[in-house]
């Protein structure tokens, strides 16, 4: 009796040292490459050691263990390996418990040795998959021996080791379950599990699906239907006295000749995939993560895995860069187009490759260091740096303007707003679809004189539409052009007028666009303006210093101050806008006799139309000259020359000073003689 006692101990010592050391050996042997997800919810934990908002999300009891590990200063990588392993440890006991309360205990004993060798154990390895397997099982458990409220806490804890439409599916599985068992609606039960569920999912707006979970629940739920048929074969087997074995002995046999052979496939699957070495690939990462912490900027942002953005402890675009997300990259890129992140890790793939083939990865990045290993297929491991280019200036500005094909022009900007003459100005123009574009066209760019429509430089292209990777043209992405235009060393001084317009490839025409849901339709639509300023001196000038509108100051100007009748003469105008002026007026030099009367004039925008005041930026200086004549026939005397501007076409004049005053300036008298 007692060896018999003393043997039944030490096996039920090495069922639990298998069940507990086993996953926890595994995992340790295999190392910390976890799921890009895992890293999601470590960058939890750490924000909420930080004191960060809703970090918890859908793991709230994992993320709280997490937590509590960081605040004393133990690295989550190991703590996270140590506590998956354990689960799928309490999981399988789990199984266990569950066979034996329902009077199964071969398969039981198969079902639980064969989770222990599972290879979800390194699929899920870090995260907080195992523990919510485990409390699903221990519901079971419960179920089984009829231990109903029991049932409830265990669902409710595995909701809140892991929340997301599997594990509340589960839930609601067991509980129909426990209906028709119990012929009573579960209705408390129900309601406290709802509070749990769906009341924390709406709480950190945060409820999806994980196949991890959905795989590693399927995965036990087979194994413990597995071991379910070695328990009625051993049945069936006794019960015909087939092999002449008492039944404890008939379950060990039966138990080795099925368990044994998957339990080995098992081990032999998780040594294959160890031989393409994901250690490997993690110390390649690491190494990545460390260089980025140490010679970037905390505010970085990093287009990489989630484990690399984790262990750079910057902030993270997410993209694991395999070929099951192709689908995701299209989307990134529109995005990463519009706000290229400064930093990229790249490895060894055929995604990777496809990314940096494209011309907004090849124009905008550079590579700043380089990781290699021989041990994985991974290597090398580059970290691309952004450079700064010119199309990065200027504020993106919206619009709303229908071009041909169902194709929306969403958004613009153009750097710089002045130019020297043989400069560039960079635009960039944000397009958007809604249903792939049957006919392609020509997007035109130009700078266009708004004094005679003379174009000073043009740019079109289609060439964006189109990359390695995929065509853009699809529903609802943006489409970045780009556009540099570079006006001739011979530009005049002046404001012109960047335009936008549409045609069709083989056409010189151009074709209707809308704005801002008008019916009327434009060949063109004016973005803004950029400026060619003017760099000289206004050393002859005499000075006014005179205000219009309280926008506008008149510094100087220059003119004769004597005449003769019948000559022609020019008054030179320097205006600087104190802020951007409110559309385009109309200036005036008046020649005036000393009863008023007009006797030379001339009105018009100022520079003949080239650089009309709504195109003013503050602190640019514009000479503005305009021809006078005077008739032979003007008497001879003293005359006052005034200027001004007015409103087009009310007429109404720029108020002067203080606004009291007629609304023009006197620059000066001057004489007119026919001895001048």
């Amino acid at each position: 009796m007692i060896l018999r006692f003393k043997i039944g101990l030490w096996l039920s010592v090495a069922l639990w040292l298998a069940l507990w050391g086993v996953p926890l050996a595994i995992g340790l042997a295999w190392g910390a490459a976890f799921d890009d997800s895992v890293y999601t919810t470590f960058r939890h934990a750490s924000d909420l050691a930080e004191g960060g908002g809703q970090a918890l999300l859908g793991a709230p009891l994992y993320v709280l263990a997490l937590w509590l590990t960081a605040r004393l200063g133990i690295s989550l990588l190991q703590i996270g390996l140590i506590l998956s392993g354990l689960g799928w440890g309490a999981a399988a006991t789990a199984i266990y418990s569950a066979g034996r309360a329902m009077r199964r205990p071969a398969a039981a004993l198969v079902a639980a040795l064969l989770v222990a060798f599972n290879p979800a154990v390194v699929a899920t390895l870090g995260s907080e998959i195992s523990w919510a397997v485990a409390w699903a099982w221990v519901a079971v458990t419960a179920a089984a021996k009829k231990r109903w409220r029991f049932q409830t806490g265990a669902l409710a804890l595995m909701l809140l080791a892991h929340l997301d439409w599997i594990t509340l599916t589960a839930a609601a599985l067991l509980l129909i379950v426990r209906w028709a068992a119990r012929r009573r609606f579960p209705l408390w039960s129900t309601l406290l599990l709802a509070i749990v569920g769906l009341g924390w999912g709406l709480a950190v707006d945060w409820v999806s699906v994980s196949f991890a979970a959905a795989e590693a629940l399927a995965t036990t739920l087979a194994l413990f239907l597995i071991g379910l048929g070695i328990g009625w074969i051993v049945e069936w087997a006794d019960a015909r006295s087939i092999f002449h074995l008492a039944r404890p002995a008939l379950m060990m046999s039966a138990a080795l000749v099925v368990g044994l052979p998957l339990g080995m496939a098992q081990a032999a699957w998780l040594w294959q995939r160890y031989q393409f070495r994901p250690v490997a690939r993690q110390a390649l990462e690491q190494q990545a993560g460390a260089w980025l912490r140490a010679h970037t900027d905390p505010a970085a942002t990093v287009f990489a895995s989630e484990r690399v953005g984790y262990l750079a402890d910057r902030t993270a675009i997410p993209w694991a860069g395999s070929e099951g997300e192709m689908e995701k990259l299209v989307s990134l890129l529109q995005e990463l187009s519009q706000e290229p992140p400064e930093y990229c890790v790249s490895f060894r793939s055929i995604p990777w490759d496809r990314v940096m083939r494209t011309s907004w990865f090849q124009d905008g990045y550079e590579p700043v260091q380089v990781f290699e290993s021989p041990y994985t297929g991974a290597s090398p491991l580059t970290i691309w740096k952004y450079r700064w280019r010119a199309f990065d200036a200027g504020e993106r500005q919206p619009l709303n303007v229908r071009l041909p094909e169902g194709a929306t022009l969403a958004g613009y900007k153009y750097w710089p707003a002045r130019v020297q003459p043989g400069g560039a100005v960079y635009v960039t123009l944000f397009l958007r679809t809604a249903q792939p574009v049957v006919e392609p066209f020509r997007t035109v760019v130009r700078l266009i004189s708004p004094a005679d429509g003379v174009g000073w430089a043009q740019r079109e292209t289609h060439i964006s539409r189109s990359t390695t990777l995929t065509e853009w043209w699809q529903a609802e992405p943006v489409i970045v052009e780009r556009f540099v235009l570079t006006p001739t060393v011979t530009i005049p001084v002046g404001a012109y007028r960047l335009e936008v317009s549409a045609a069709r490839s083989d056409a010189e025409s151009f074709l209707p666009i809308y704005q801002d849901g008008d019916t009327a339709s434009l060949d063109k639509i004016t973005l803004g303006y950029v400026i060619v300023p003017w760099r000289g001196e206004m050393e002859r000038a005499n000075p006014v210093n005179a205000n219009l509108g309280g926008q506008i100051n008149l510094l100087g100007f220059e003119a004769a101050d004597s005449l003769s009748p019948g000559t022609e003469f020019d008054v030179t105008l320097y205006w600087e806008a104190q802020q951007p002026p409110e559309g385009d007026h109309i200036v005036f030099v008046h020649l005036l006799d000393d009863e008023g009367r007009v006797a030379a004039s001339h009105d018009g925008p100022p520079m003949n139309g080239r650089y009309p005041t709504g195109a003013w930026l503050p602190g640019e200086v514009v000479p503005d000259t305009h021809h006078l004549a005077l008739d032979p026939d003007v008497p001879e005397g003293t005359y006052r020359l005034q200027a001004g501007m007015y409103v087009w076409p009310s007429l109404e004049r720029l108020p002067v000073g203080d606004g009291e005053g007629v609304g023009a300036v006197t620059l000066q008298t001057l004489m007119v003689s026919e001895n001048h």
